[in-house]
């Protein structure tokens, strides 16, 4: 009696540290509960959903990542394989992430997913020869390979979601704070980087407690309005930011910098507020985005005219 074969579509991430290891699941097939198989992150992708949305999907229900933007794929293949019972024909398609080595904290799986995902770990290449060598079942076999090109051909810097608050007053001036490095002075909002775990807006609210002591709830900063990616050279910490905006209005606030770190009380220089005049006649120092001061009155217009809810955010450049 011949068994049927069902399609199915899944989307993958290989999250790639800096030292070249990638991070697998251990899962077990419900059937063969004692054989370990071990797999990267990712699942179906649904209908209507892009691979690549899908993949980010994945990222913040198995791993807790938030992320919008990964790329190209770096490989696609299809394999067949069983579970529970049932034969598949995977059709998957694998992007890649250059990523801190972190711990994930899942905020999507399911009960059932929970219980075949019996561990993850970090792997490297020639870690993963030794276990195809011992008999495993490392999905696909081409895993290490795959891994050492990859690694060879991803930034070097690891990618960090950031969530960042432009909060301003009634009078329409931006608060900034003042940091150096090694080129110049630079001008930036408040916040920082997105916990394994956290969404963006629940960063953002953290980092506005933290950095000015303000204490905001999710409605009062409403949906992303700006998305922009800086990557920092090696020397300046090496990091492939991937910001995601906020705008929050106020009527004044005195700075709290009781939560500050010790990193940002011996950086941070400087906290006051700019009107987009003084932005646009200041010539020494540099503003986050870099084009803040043309790009604010129309964010502010925006604001008034209430085209902000629901509207996708808007790439800002560097």
């Amino acid at each position: 009696m011949s068994v049927s074969v069902i399609d199915r579509r899944a989307a993958r991430l290989l999250c790639i540290d800096p030292s070249g290891a990638v991070l697998l699941q251990s899962v077990v097939d419900p059937a063969v509960p004692d054989v370990l198989r071990y797999v990267s992150p990712g699942g179906g992708i649904d209908p209507g959903e892009s691979a690549h949305d899908a993949a980010c999907r994945e990222a913040w229900e198995e791993l807790g990542l938030t992320l919008d933007d990964l790329g190209e794929p770096v490989e696609v293949m299809s394999n067949e394989f069983g579970f529970d019972g049932q034969r598949y024909l995977g059709h998957n398609t694998f992007y890649a992430l250059r990523t801190e080595r972190f711990e994930p904290v899942p905020r999507g799986m399911d009960d059932v997913e929970r219980g075949f995902t019996r561990g993850v770990a970090w792997w490297t290449p020639d870690q993963l020869d030794a276990l195809l060598a011992d008999g495993a079942d490392v999905a696909p076999s081409a895993m290490a390979g795959w891994v050492r090109d990859v690694h060879h051909r991803l930034p070097v810097q690891p990618v960090r979601p950031t969530a960042r608050v432009l909060v301003v007053d009634r009078q329409d001036r931006a608060l900034l704070m003042r940091a150096h490095n090694a080129r110049h002075a630079f001008w930036f909002p408040p916040g920082g980087g997105v916990d394994p775990g956290e969404s963006t807006l629940d960063a953002a609210r953290r980092e506005l407690r933290e950095e000015l002591g303000l204490d905001v709830g999710p409605s009062a900063l409403g949906d992303c309005v700006w998305r922009r990616r800086h990557v920092l050279p090696v020397e300046d910490g090496g990091l492939d930011v991937r910001e995601r905006w906020f705008l929050l209005r106020v009527e004044g606030i005195d700075v709290d910098r009781s939560g500050w770190t010790d990193l940002e009380v011996a950086t941070i220089e400087d906290v006051r507020w700019w009107t987009v005049d003084e932005i646009l006649a200041e010539h020494s120092d540099v503003f986050a985005p870099r084009a803040l001061g043309a790009l604010l009155p129309q964010l502010l217009a925006d604001e008034r005219a209430g085209l902000l809810d629901g509207r996708p955010p808007v790439d800002v450049g560097p």
